[in-house]
């Protein structure tokens, strides 16, 4: 129990200091806890909704949005988040590992060269 709430305290915090993201730490977080690796990136999604939310306001009272083109992105993201869902139900849990390391270096590859 306690080992899931610091979990929880962690992605809240990177999540409100990156403006997002807690996924790629919470994916990972949620595999050392026995979670098989598709029921991560769901239970992931599910958690950092509120997270989000919370860091959204905390942003947007901030004055922190900037909200030109705000509804673009959030159909295009909901479209393909739709798009994702549909297709984590027919990949290996495999797959989805590889898949995710990959993103995974390439990002902090593409963040150590910037």
């Amino acid at each position: 129990m306690k080992k899931l709430i610091l979990i929880g305290i962690l992605c809240g915090a990177i999540n409100g200091f990156f403006g997002g993201g807690a996924g790629l730490i919470l994916v990972p977080l949620l595999g050392l806890v026995g979670l098989e690796t598709k029921y991560c990136h769901a239970t992931s999604i599910a958690i950092t909704l509120p997270l989000s939310i919370v860091s959204l306001c905390v942003y947007f009272f901030s004055g922190n949005v900037v909200a030109e083109n705000l509804w673009l992105y959030i159909i295009g993201g909901t479209l393909g988040g739709i798009i994702g869902a549909t297709l984590l139900k027919k990949v290996s849990s495999r797959f989805i590992s590889i898949l995710f390391s990959l993103f995974m270096i390439f990002s902090a590859v593409r963040l150590w060269f910037k």
